[in-house]
């Protein structure tokens, strides 16, 4: 295995020879098999050419019922539930996508990078450090105006400066920036250390004050782990010296202490 993924109740594998292969429940087209009633206890592999080792794949990430692949080339592929717009096909009247399609939502001058899933939502980062959001945005977890589908694939006006690091959970966006500062839009019920809440206004991009013990800004890198279908963050210091694993294959894994690890989540 290169790369796993599980979403609520499906399961998104790649292995080293840079194949996709899926399990679990098929609801709304959520394996990529090309069908929406199909469950299935062992991983298929999934029928496209580009997912079946031609292209390399660097990324991939599940929300509730859809899945994101990225290719190293900066294409990425989507399918599942996509009611809300959350496979980022720029539909005006969205389906369910039950076999892996080419996203169309992100400028074609900009290369996907990376990609993070809500429940319902999907955000993209591209080569030059731009994000961009699509899918169910009631709790304004795209930092964008608050509407029930954001259909269109739509830039997210941030102006807190290089992000090292982000998330999503299942009704908001976390962000960390370079100086280790964490930032969220979306729910209000998200509420962590020893405050009530941390998100003043849904659609805005604000600043959270968090109080770990070992943070160190010169040497060491604050990174995050989100439940796309829970209200609850994990943040990490990692050391720099440390940032990754010897062995290439896993070189865009980090390793970090549990004792450098805080713990942000919904009372």
């Amino acid at each position: 295995m290169k790369y796993i993924s599980p979403g609520a109740f499906h399961t998104v594998f790649v292995t080293v020879d840079n194949c996709v292969y899926t399990s679990g429940y098929c609801a709304f087209g959520s394996l990529g098999q090309g069908t929406q009633d199909k469950a299935s206890h062992t991983p298929l592999r999934v029928d496209h050419p580009d997912l079946c080792g031609l292209k390399a794949i660097k990324k991939v990430q599940c929300g509730q019922w859809h899945s994101i692949v990225i290719a190293e080339d900066g294409s990425a592929y989507a399918w599942g539930y996509n009611n809300h717009g959350q496979c980022g096909l720029n539909s005006a009247s969205p389906t369910n996508v039950v076999s892996p399609t080419l996203v169309s939502g992100v400028p074609p001058d900009e290369k996907v990078v990376d990609a993070r899933c809500g429940s319902c939502f999907t955000v993209f980062r591209t080569h030059s450090n731009n994000f961009y959001g699509c899918g169910e945005n009631s709790h304004g977890a795209l930092g964008l105006p608050i509407v029930y589908r954001q259909l269109i694939v739509t830039q997210i006006p941030l102006s807190i400066g290089p992000v090292l690091d982000f998330g999503c959970g299942v009704t908001f966006t976390m962000f960390i920036t370079n100086q280790g500062i964490p930032h969220v839009c979306g729910s209000k019920e998200f509420v962590g250390s020893d405050q009530a809440h941390l998100c003043p206004l849904e659609n805005d991009v604000s600043e959270v004050f968090v109080p770990w013990a070992s943070k160190d800004s010169f040497n060491s890198e604050l990174l995050i782990g989100c439940a796309p279908t829970g209200n609850h963050v994990f943040l990490y210091s990692v050391p720099k010296s440390q940032s990754s694993f010897s062995n290439k294959l896993f070189a865009t894994q980090q390793k970090g202490l549990l004792s450098d690890t805080t713990v942000v989540t919904k009372m």
